[in-house]
């Protein structure tokens, strides 16, 4: 790519109009490759996953090439940024490995916290329809335990394999009050913005990668209506040191990135014992922020 060679290569697969963003999402499939080769190599991807993380990438980052060549697209700083190819590759491998309910960051169903969440919207969201967003969403539980409260909630994740695992889990829960529904769109790309009454975030931002803290506060902003709320139950509370993901958390650091956009902090408290799944006990706390009213 540095000689030019690689970017007339592309040109000629994708069209001598191709914008710059669908040049970097080319370029973005290629060295996702490279990396999923290298992590299949080490032993961090099963050998017999390989081909199906890679027929996913090539369908959701080329199909997604071939849609922006047809219409011009405009964002903010914050949705330029984009999930690395790495985080993808990891998430995808994890899933596609076989991640089955109860393994490793899968817990089974929904933290007493985040019901307790719901649970305290219950009036408004009976009064009318209310829009949730939970990103990172994994196999889909908050989404569902929303979706069953009559939210209409929508679950997004980085990997293809999760999506379809949520999917299939949502399609076991019978009849919701609520819309339940899935997407691998990128969060920091979202298209949409000033349209959810709350969104929930946990696991999410312990979980990317830490140079974009900065746009997921933005993306929050942005994503929310004026005076809606965004929960955050900031996991796991530790020392910060070198290891994640899941990274280091702690209230400081997510006050200092919200409080600059604008978000005020209503309340903040430490998840008892009792309301944490096994293994996170003393390394949660919820807070809860009032989005700017404009």
């Amino acid at each position: 790519f540095k000689s030019g060679r690689g970017d007339r290569l592309l040109r000629g697969l994708f069209g001598v109009g191709t914008s710059a963003g669908c040049m970097r999402s080319a370029q973005r499939l290629i060295a996702l490759t490279c990396i999923l080769s290298q992590q299949t190599a080490n032993g961090l991807v099963a050998p017999a996953a390989a081909p199906r993380i890679s027929s996913l990438l090539a369908l959701t980052t080329l199909g997604g090439v071939r849609a922006q060549n047809q219409r011009s697209c405009t964002s903010s700083s914050a949705a330029t940024k984009m999930s690395s190819p790495a985080e993808l590759s990891r998430w995808e491998g994890m899933w596609s490995a076989g991640l089955k309910p109860g393994d490793r960051f899968d817990k089974s169903k929904s933290s007493q916290t985040f019901l307790d969440v719901i649970a305290s919207w219950q009036d408004k969201a009976k009064a009318q329809k209310c829009r949730i967003l939970i990103p990172g969403c994994g196999r889909g539980y908050d989404v569902v335990e929303a979706a069953r409260a009559n939210f209409d909630a929508l679950g997004l994740d980085i990997s293809p394999t999760a999506v379809q695992a949520a999917t299939e889990y949502r399609a076991t829960q019978g009849d919701l009050s609520g819309k339940a529904e899935f997407s691998t769109t990128d969060f920091f790309s979202f298209p949409e913005s000033g349209v959810f009454d709350l969104v929930f975030d946990y696991t999410f931002l312990c979980a990317i990668d830490p140079s974009t803290r900065g746009a997921w506060a933005e993306t929050h902003k942005r994503l929310i209506k004026p005076g809606g709320e965004l929960a955050t139950l900031i996991y796991p509370i530790r020392p910060k040191d070198d290891h994640g993901p899941p990274y280091a958390m702690n209230t400081d650091l997510v006050r200092s990135l919200l409080e600059p956009q604008g978000f005020v902090c209503e309340s903040m408290e430490p998840v008892p014992a009792a309301k944490s799944h096994p293994g996170r006990e003393g390394m949660e706390v919820l807070a809860r922020w009032r989005a700017p009213a404009s």
